[in-house]
């Protein structure tokens, strides 16, 4: 079964990302769950902070594509980047947390935050740049589909 979707153009500031989640946000709520949607917002921004940290190096003026496809079983979001390649690199455990909160780790929590709330995570190689790709499954069908 065919879904729908929606294709979104930003720049790669910081504020997009957070702008783009919420938009995903209110989207797959019409479909699903508010906390399937809310999970959805978080992975989606913290996906988008990496792709602004590694394609294009922290430069807020780069072009993104952000594709969001609901599905019966659940969303789809595709995130095209046309800076540098870059390797997706999953993390493996969670980060300690049982440490003084100036001795956590600057970075890492973003990956396993997308990682614990989305079931696929991959990236793709693309010329140039490359696309992102996070997909969720939903506990129950999409309404309104």
């Amino acid at each position: 079964m065919e879904g729908r979707s929606v294709t979104l153009q930003i720049k790669s500031h910081p504020k997009n990302a957070a702008l783009i989640g919420l938009a995903a946000n209110a989207y797959c709520s019409h479909f699903f769950r508010n906390e399937f949607s809310e999970e959805v917002e978080l992975a989606l921004v913290e996906a988008l902070n990496n792709v602004i940290e590694h394609s294009y190096k922290g430069e807020w003026d780069q072009l993104i594509k952000v594709c969001f496809e609901i599905l019966e079983t659940g969303v789809v979001c595709k995130i095209r980047d046309y800076g540098e390649q870059w390797e997706w690199q999953p993390s493996i455990q969670s980060p300690d947390m049982n440490v003084p909160l100036e001795d956590l780790p600057e970075g890492g929590f973003g990956l396993f935050l997308v990682q614990q709330t989305m079931d696929k995570v991959h990236l793709e190689k693309c010329d140039p740049g490359s696309q992102l790709v996070l997909e969720k499954v939903s506990k129950f069908k999409a309404r309104n589909l």
